[in-house]
């Protein structure tokens, strides 16, 4: 009875608190994952930031559930990100424990518990962006020393689920004919089956045909995982339209990521967006 409702969130010590309490854990037989249940609003928002790289640093991807209209995107992407885990926003207050079971049966069923994948480019070549599309898609933090090796954390992988990653690469002054463009490397631990600083690696090959000629056959694994991505930046530009209150830019963007759904299977998804879009053309009326 003595204590009143004042001040505000703190989320940078309690992340730090659970790094504490997980130390030790991140690398063992069982891997050691957060779980953030918040809308991001929270003062000093450079702890969580730095809280998030410790994380990502101990090999503890944090998993940021985000709630609440007024959620905050960037911060907790950034957390997300940083700490080699991933956010996920959700719309409804039912859909929460769907979500969080989800993200335990993640952290269970992870048989490597460390993961790094390294891009090597050749001249001409640069690595602009990387995404995590399975489990959930979500940006990936890139980093580059000398503009051509670059490497992204992928943190704990699942043996149910594993991981698939697209990694969009630039390249110019490049003449018909066949290359290798880079190499993959991808190094993982995985305690539970005696591997440590496991190395496997690849090659890239492009074939760069001469104007006019007819274009081979798409995969069409890859051309689905580039619509699942499409949809998900329509999605996360619709958010940033309804904050700005352009309800109508809203409205379009969650067509087209209904319309890429659905044309890559998703009618689950699709749905969900079908209702959204149905609420926001009654709050425009």
């Amino acid at each position: 009875q003595q204590l009143n409702a004042a001040g505000g969130t703190r989320i940078g010590p309690a992340l730090d608190a659970a790094v504490t309490a997980l130390a030790g854990a991140a690398g063992a037989q069982r891997s050691a994952r957060i779980v953030l249940l918040t809308d991001g609003q929270t003062t000093r928002e450079e702890e969580c930031r730095a809280a998030a790289e410790r994380s990502g640093q101990a090999g503890i991807p944090i998993t940021v559930l985000g709630l609440g209209e007024q959620w905050n995107e960037e911060l907790l992407r950034d957390v997300g990100e940083r700490s080699g885990g991933y956010a996920k926003y959700i719309a409804h207050a039912e859909d929460i424990l769907g979500h969080f079971q989800g993200a335990m049966r993640l952290a269970q069923s992870a048989v490597i518990t460390d993961a790094a994948l390294t891009l090597r480019t050749v001249d001409g070549v640069k690595v602009t962006d990387v995404w995590r599309i399975v489990p959930l898609i979500d940006r990936l933090p890139v980093t580059s020393s000398d503009g051509r090796t670059a490497t992204v954390p992928l943190g704990a992988m699942s043996g149910q689920l594993g991981q698939t990653v697209v990694a969009a690469l630039e390249l110019s002054g490049h003449r018909p004919g066949d290359y290798r463009i880079a190499q993959v490397e991808l190094l993982v631990d995985a305690p539970a089956m005696g591997l440590a600083g496991e190395r496997h690696k690849t090659d890239i090959m492009l074939r760069v045909l001469p104007p006019g000629a007819p274009a081979g056959a798409s995969n069409p694994d890859v051309m689905n995982r580039l619509e699942q991505l499409r949809a998900w930046h329509a999605q996360t530009r619709a958010l940033q339209e309804i904050e700005a209150g352009h309800v109508d830019n809203a409205t379009r963007l969650l067509d087209q990521a209904r319309t890429a759904l659905l044309s890559v299977g998703d009618a689950t998804q699709a749905a969900v967006l079908r209702g959204e879009i149905q609420e926001l053309k009654q709050l425009s009326l």
